[in-house]
């Protein structure tokens, strides 16, 4: 799960977590999470996850101005801590892990049919001795 924390200057402005990708930051109200914020484009960043790595991949779009970490660059792999740079707003990122559901029940009645079809395979083999 990515987190962002989204703050112009020292002050929080808002919170998003990102549950959809690819996922969109700019200042059209069509974005996924809409910046007000001078310097910030229709359009800006595009975040989605990369198939091979596994990794949240931030990606400017046309020719924005995207700073990680103090640096500038068209695309950058994310981790957490990093802090991303739109315009006059700062994106600061949190990866957590994903987290499973509880699946007791499922497992149990897993094991449960395993352990009875076990017992049938067993008793088949005995009548048919």
């Amino acid at each position: 799960m990515l987190q962002l924390r989204v703050s112009r200057g020292a002050q929080e402005i808002s919170h998003c977590i990102v549950q959809k990708v690819p996922f969109t930051i700019g200042k059209s109200p069509t974005a996924d999470l809409c910046l007000e914020a001078a310097g910030v484009w229709d359009v800006h960043v595009s975040l989605e996850l990369d198939q091979e790595s596994g990794k949240f991949k931030a990606s400017a779009l046309d020719e924005a101005l995207l700073l990680v970490n103090g640096e500038s660059c068209r695309t950058a792999f994310l981790k957490s801590g990093d802090l991303l740079q739109l315009g006059g707003c700062h994106l600061s990122v949190t990866l957590s892990p994903a987290e499973q559901r509880e699946l007791t029940i499922q497992e149990f009645s897993a094991w449960a049919l395993l352990f009875l079809v076990t017992i049938l395979e067993i008793a088949l083999i005995a009548v048919l001795r």
